[in-house]
C-alpha cells in the first residue's frame, strides 16, 4: 500500500506541475505583450484625418478609441473606436494601421491604440487638428540617428527642449535620419525614448539615407512601416523600398514632403 500510495503521489505532483506550469506560460504570455512604437502622422485632410502606427510582439486587432481633451477625463468610456484589418508581420513583429478622416477642424484629442477585444493599450496620446488658420507654428528637427539608448535619450533632449519653448507648436516635422543603422533594436530605442514626444502631437516624418535605403543591408519596406502615410507615388515599388512620397495643407501652407534617397531607380 505504501509504494502505491507513493507512486500515486508521483503521478499527482508530475501532473499538477504539468498543468501548473502550462497555466503559468498561459498568464505570462497573457501579460507580455505590450503596445509600442506608437505615432500619430498626417494622412489626408489635416483638418480631419491622422494616421495612426503602432507595433505589437503577438498578433492583435488594430483599435484606436478617440475623443475631445475637453471630455476626457482619464477614462476613454464614451470614446469613438476605429478599427482596420491593416496588420501585417514586418521583421517578425506585427505592425498595425488605423487611419481616421471624420475628426473635427482646431479639436484637440486623446486617443489610445490598441486591441480592444484584449483590452490590450497604449498610454493616451494627444494631438490637435488644423484649424485653418494662417498663424501657426511648429518644431523642425533632423538626425535623431544614434546607435544606443544612452544616445537617443539625448537626443530625446532636444525635442523636449523645442517643446518647452515653444508649448503653442500644433506638430513636429522629422527631417530623417531616425536611427543609424535601422537595426529593430535602434527603432525601439528611437520610439521609447521620443514616446513623450511622438505621444503628444502630429508627426510629419521623411525618410533619411539611414532609414531603410537600399544601400543600408538591403532594408526593404522599414519606414513605410513605422508610420502610417498617404504613400502618394503608388505606381512604383520605390516607396516600399527608400522612403514614401506626401503632402498635407496646413493652415495657408502646401507642405510637400519628397524622398531624396530615390536615386537609384532615376524615377
Amino acid at each position: 500500500m505504501k509504494k502505491i500510495s507513493k507512486r500515486l503521489l508521483a503521478v499527482l505532483l508530475c501532473v499538477t506541475l504539468i498543468f501548473g506550469g502550462s497555466a503559468m506560460a498561459t498568464s505570462a504570455e497573457e501579460t507580455t505583450d505590450v503596445i509600442k512604437r506608437v505615432s500619430c502622422t498626417f494622412n489626408g485632410d489635416s483638418q480631419t484625418s491622422r494616421g495612426f502606427c503602432w507595433y505589437t510582439l503577438e498578433y492583435s486587432d488594430a483599435d484606436v478609441q478617440i475623443m475631445k481633451s475637453a471630455d476626457f477625463n482619464g477614462s476613454f468610456a464614451g470614446a469613438a473606436t476605429y478599427s482596420s484589418d491593416n496588420v501585417y508581420v514586418h521583421r517578425d513583429q506585427y505592425c498595425h494601421k488605423v487611419t481616421v478622416s471624420d475628426l473635427e477642424p482646431g479639436t484637440a484629442y486623446t486617443y489610445r491604440v490598441g486591441d480592444k477585444e484584449k483590452n490590450l493599450w497604449s498610454d493616451a496620446g494627444t494631438f490637435v487638428t488644423d484649424d485653418g488658420d494662417d498663424s501657426f507654428s511648429f518644431i523642425s528637427i533632423a538626425d535623431v540617428q544614434a546607435s544606443s539608448d544612452e544616445n537617443f535619450a539625448q537626443a530625446a533632449n532636444t525635442i523636449k527642449g523645442a517643446m518647452a519653448t515653444l508649448p503653442g507648436s500644433e506638430f513636429t516635422v522629422n527631417l530623417g535620419d531616425f536611427v543609424n543603422d535601422c537595426t529593430n533594436e535602434e527603432w525601439d530605442w528611437y520610439f521609447k525614448n521620443f514616446a513623450v514626444s511622438n505621444m503628444s502631437t502630429t508627426l510629419a516624418p521623411s525618410a533619411g539615407n539611414h532609414d531603410g535605403n537600399i544601400t543600408n543591408k538591403l532594408n526593404i519596406n522599414v519606414f513605410n512601416s513605422m508610420f502610417n502615410l498617404s504613400n502618394e507615388n503608388t505606381e512604383s515599388n520605390v516607396n516600399w523600398v527608400n522612403g514614401v512620397y506626401y503632402s498635407y495643407d496646413y493652415g495657408n501652407v502646401h507642405f510637400t514632403v519628397l524622398n531624396s534617397n530615390d536615386m537609384y531607380p532615376m524615377t
